[in-house]
């Protein structure tokens, strides 16, 4: 069924920029002529590899757009519903309290015994100030354990990393929140150690093994990203073939939405491949 439009995502686009300039205007084409015209490309190699990782998503517009052609299938009213109206209740009376005419009058005795009276209040007030005296002894505590764990994960990170990072407000204030959610010591260690692993030889992401990222509201996600994968440096393969597989791979990572670390390892192995080829060209 021809259309006279479709939709174009930002993760084709991004796809193809890694594509030179004649495979991307052949996948571009075969894109149009698919959406518009429902043809298949006749293309090869990455180019027909990228059209087989796009269209799946083409045909799901499609579905969307001949549904709603058809206008959906229209709701039907529940005939077997009916309203169930409250009844009155016509035998219900209204009861009045009756006065008891044998209730007799008690009045209060005065209290001759003033001393009882002025030692409850006494130690009343000695138990409340021992009740507060024992929150603030309570909150000094915490906060004297948030700063030992501070200071011990900075200790830490600094070794990592040779940094010489110093316990601010801010930083206590991110430790306790991860503290408040449940987490411990072990795993503001894990999360130290799986990113100095990935981040340290990366130059733009090395700028990020820092407390306000580490420790931030993404604390969760770093905990539990599987460990960075290193990619094996090709062994008696062409090299220029092994970077268009790598190209490949990543493109198909973004047609198919993979997460920021994943596109971040091979992103690495791409640089350092095409730095090893620029060094031999050289």
């Amino acid at each position: 069924m021809k259309r006279e439009s479709f939709i174009f995502y930002r993760s084709f686009y991004e796809s193809l920029q890694e594509l030179p300039d004649q495979e991307r205007l052949e996948v571009l084409d075969g894109i149009i002529e698919y959406a518009l015209n429902d043809e298949e490309p006749a293309g090869s190699g990455i180019v027909k590899a990228l059209f087989v990782a796009f269209k799946p998503q083409l045909d799901a517009n499609d579905r969307k757009y001949e549904n709603g052609l058809k206008g959906g299938r229209p709701k039907k009213p529940n005939q077997n519903q009916t309203e169930t109206k409250a009844k009155p209740n016509h035998n219900q009376g209204i009861t009045k309290a009756k006065p008891n005419h044998n209730q007799t009058i008690t009045k209060p005795k005065p209290n001759d015994n003033d001393n009882v009276n002025d030692n409850v209040n006494v130690n009343d007030n000695e138990n409340e100030n021992e009740k507060g005296n024992d929150n603030v002894s309570g909150s000094a505590a915490l906060h004297t354990d948030i700063d030992s764990l501070s200071l011990s994960l900075l200790s830490f990170l600094n070794d990592k990393t040779g940094s010489h990072y110093k316990l601010t407000d801010d930083v206590r204030a991110l430790i306790e929140a991860r503290v408040s959610e449940g987490y411990g010591e072990a795993d503001f260690r894990q999360v130290i150690e799986n990113k100095s692993a990935e981040w340290s030889c990366d130059g733009k992401m090395r700028a990020y093994i820092r407390p306000s990222t580490l420790f931030g509201p993404k604390f969760e996600e770093y905990l539990n990203a599987p460990p960075p994968i290193v990619e094996e440096k090709p062994r008696g393969e062409d090299p220029h073939k092994r970077l268009d597989e790598l190209k490949l791979k990543r493109a198909s990572l973004v047609a198919t939405g993979a997460s920021r670390e994943e596109l971040e390892v091979i992103d690495l192995n791409i640089a350092s491949l095409e730095d090893a080829l620029e060094a031999k060209n050289g």
